[in-house]
């Protein structure tokens, strides 16, 4: 099951709307095929400019949820990913991807 939140354009001026707070993330095409997943305990806002930096391949959008406590993202994060695995019998095209570039430092 997808996050419930609305798309938004994956740019610089929407990534700087996102709080700075811990919660789980989705990358899109533009057709809205899922091509990642992840979670910081950290800033969102500053995952999401990491990734949009390091030009991630095909993604024109994302969508968030926010975690009430750092420690919550991480098992969001898996929920989706065994929702998006039992749906479609794989990850998302990107997801290892994604893991390592999100990672400080790369």
């Amino acid at each position: 099951m997808p996050f419930r939140k609305r798309w938004y354009p994956f740019m610089e001026w929407a990534i700087a709307a996102v709080p700075d707070a811990p919660g789980a993330y989705e990358l899109g095409d533009r057709n809205r095929e899922i091509l990642c997943i992840g979670s910081t305990s950290t800033s969102l806002r500053e995952i999401l400019r990491r990734l949009y930096q390091n030009k991630m391949p095909d993604a024109t959008r994302f969508r968030f949820e926010i975690t009430q406590e750092a420690r919550a993202a991480k098992p969001m994060e898996r929920v989706h990913l065994r929702r998006f695995r039992q749906r479609y019998g794989r990850p998302p095209r990107y997801q290892h991807a994604v893991q390592r570039a999100s990672q400080p430092g790369s």
